[in-house]
């Protein structure tokens, strides 16, 4: 992620991506916080339809960025935790409730509920986690079997 060389910290939310069909579905989202909540990023996972009202669990990166400066972001969600890296440095991790995997969910560089942040994104990588299976059962037969 560039940011612009006349980026800066407002009193508003600027969004940066947002995976979610609705505001309130952040699989998770990124934003830069208003300049009242403290600076940094704002990345927060959330399911809309969660009773009673909506689970939201959100981690703040904290200060890290200059106007015109590049940085590589990472977001890890995995077993109900989030965790943040910013230019390979873990920002911090948050848990929360069980991670809701959305099919079908609309992909933002921004999104159409908050301005958007004033970058540039580069090699955008959504990608599962997938664990290697457990090793193949080899069952042996005590006997002779005939296929045909």
């Amino acid at each position: 992620m560039e940011l612009a060389s006349d980026w800066s910290i407002t009193n508003k939310f600027q969004s940066v991506l947002h995976i979610g069909s609705a505001d309130q579905d952040r699989f998770p989202n990124i934003l830069f916080n208003p300049s009242q909540y403290g600076s940094g990023l704002h990345v927060a996972q959330s399911y809309g339809d969660c009773s009673p009202s909506f689970c939201q669990w959100y981690l703040g990166t904290g200060s890290f960025a200059a106007a015109g400066g590049t940085y590589e972001i990472k977001v890890v969600v995995e077993n109900n935790q989030m965790t943040v890296y910013i230019d390979g440095v873990n920002r911090g991790s948050k848990s929360g409730s069980a991670t809701y995997a959305a099919a079908n969910a609309a992909v933002y560089v921004g999104d159409p509920w908050y301005d958007a942040a004033a970058v540039t994104l580069s090699h955008i990588c959504l990608k599962e986690i997938v664990y290697p299976s457990p090793a193949p059962v080899i069952v042996y037969v005590d006997r002779e079997m005939s296929w045909e």
